[in-house]
């Protein structure tokens, strides 16, 4: 009996050894490898198992500990522009800028570079889908397009700003995440744009180095990089106006799809998000809307908070308190026409009907009451007036151009159960002074803007162009007027 349960011990003390063996030479074996073929770049388990469980302030952090696929000897099938370049290292001919070359803005202050870098799927991406993501960044905040990038998985055009040496470090640094984060480089398109008075610069030589070792540290390397700043440079640069709206009509005048959604670089959306919104995009019911602006819901929520996969997720942390709409505290009527009270009950009425929290398919919750300031993000045809440039800075950027769009006749609509996030709740205690005072320059040139329109399109819907009444005179009495 006991040399029974001897040998039965010794078997499986065997199995287990062997089995240890086989799981460590899985591990230690090559990666699996994946089709070349699929229409997107392949997402790892750990990524999507990890995903829900991040927040801001672990996000940078994951992505150092994320594994990325190299495409270096993969070959592309189906398409010949796939084979522009096939490997995830950037061609030599990337971000070459000739200042003699290039093209300037309408009031020839600005020089601009299209096209410096084009990913090898974009081509096909720009041609099948029905919408480009169109976005614009300063050097100091494009690891951002890395998030854009995990999760958008359409074609992506995206404008910097790159003044003097900025641009050496922007040219690093992108050719760094192309080759990193090839989900980046493989569907994007990238532009640049200067002041003519502070023309490109590169690095010097020691300080333009090989970053590949370090692809597991997106913030160090661009922390490095933005050391090459010299205290010089930094007098001017930080009283610098950042040129928003020409950088936005940059970004999507290089976009070749139908429909355009112009974010800033820190809007990120959800998994899932591009391919809803390709198919809604598709229906007859937009095909046959020629001037509709269908406006995606903006929430900012809590740096701590997890990431909302669905929309589920998203009412949870709005029920929660750690989400609220973009901007709520900062300037309310930034987002206000959008009612996202209306827009929370229509999609808790679906749910309750549908009972789906992740497949679903689009579709519009309500039509926009529009007031002025109202500053959505949208997707519209690429059909709509571009971005008043002479509004550099911020105040007056954006919500100039959706109010000529509403006088130009165009209808807001806005779509469910689809979202965007702005990852962190912001207050007016953190934005600086420079802010406000660029806010009051360009309120004075909104004066002219708003007689402009009125004349253009022949029409005032929000009676701006009416005289202020006059302020009745006061009686003898103090603090009272005349009756």
């Amino acid at each position: 009996m006991l040399c029974r349960v001897w040998v039965v011990s010794v078997l499986g003390l065997l199995l287990l050894s062997l089995s240890n063996i086989f799981l460590t030479l899985k591990m230690i074996g090559p990666r699996e490898e994946f089709s070349v073929c699929r229409s997107s770049p392949p997402q790892f388990t750990s990524d999507l198992a990890s995903m829900k469980q991040i927040n801001l302030t672990s996000y940078l952090a994951f992505l150092r500990d994320t594994h990325t696929l190299s495409d270096a000897h993969q070959k592309p099938c189906g398409d010949p522009e796939w084979a522009i370049e096939s490997s995830s290292t950037p061609p030599q001919s990337a971000f070459t800028v000739d200042v003699f070359s290039g093209r300037w803005d309408t009031r020839r202050e600005y020089k601009i570079h299209d096209s410096v870098y084009r990913g090898p799927r974009y081509p096909t991406l720009a041609r099948e889908s029905q919408v480009t993501l169109a976005t614009q960044s300063s050097v100091d905040r494009l690891f951002w397009i890395v998030q854009v990038a995990r999760h958008w998985l359409g074609p992506i055009s995206i404008a910097v700003f790159t003044p003097d040496v900025e641009f050496g470090i922007a040219k690093e640094y992108l050719k760094y995440l192309i080759s990193c984060f090839p989900y980046v480089g493989d569907k994007i398109i990238i532009h640049f744009a200067y002041p003519k008075d502070r023309p490109p610069r590169p690095l010097d030589a020691e300080s333009s180095g090989d970053f590949l070792a370090l692809c597991h540290e997106p913030v160090t390397v661009l922390k490095n990089l933005l050391g090459q700043r010299s205290k010089q440079m930094m007098a001017w640069r930080e009283k610098l106006s950042y040129p928003q709206n020409l950088l936005r009509n940059v970004a999507r005048q290089n976009c070749h799809a139908e429909f355009v959604f112009i974010v800033d670089v820190d809007i990120v959306t959800p998994p899932e998000m591009f391919e809803k919104l390709d198919a809604f995009l598709r229906t007859s019911a937009v095909q046959s809307c020629d001037k509709c602006a269908f406006v995606i819901p903006t929430y900012e929520i809590d740096e701590k908070a997890p990431l909302p996969s669905n929309v589920s997720d998203m009412l949870a942390l709005v029920q929660a308190g750690r989400a609220r709409p973009f901007h709520e505290k900062v300037f309310i009527h930034n987002q206000f026409s959008t009612n996202f009270s209306l827009w929370q009950a229509n999609v808790g009425e679906w749910l309750d009907r549908s009972g789906r929290a992740t497949e679903s398919p689009v579709f519009i919750s309500h039509d926009v009451t529009f007031e002025f300031f109202y500053e959505p993000f949208y997707v519209a045809r690429d059909a709509y007036p571009a971005h008043d440039e002479r509004f550099v800075g911020f105040g007056f950027n954006r919500n100039t151009q959706t109010y000529e769009m509403l006088v130009a006749g165009w209808k807001f609509k806005v779509l469910a159960p689809i979202f965007s996030i702005h990852w962190g709740m912001q207050t007016k205690k953190g934005r600086p002074r420079w802010r406000e005072t660029q806010n009051q320059n360009n309120r004075k040139l909104f004066e002219d803007f708003k007689r402009e329109i009125t004349v253009k399109y022949k029409s005032d819907p929000l009676g701006m162009m009416k005289p202020k009444p006059k302020p009745a005179p006061l009686s003898w009495k103090r603090g009272k007027t005349a009756s």
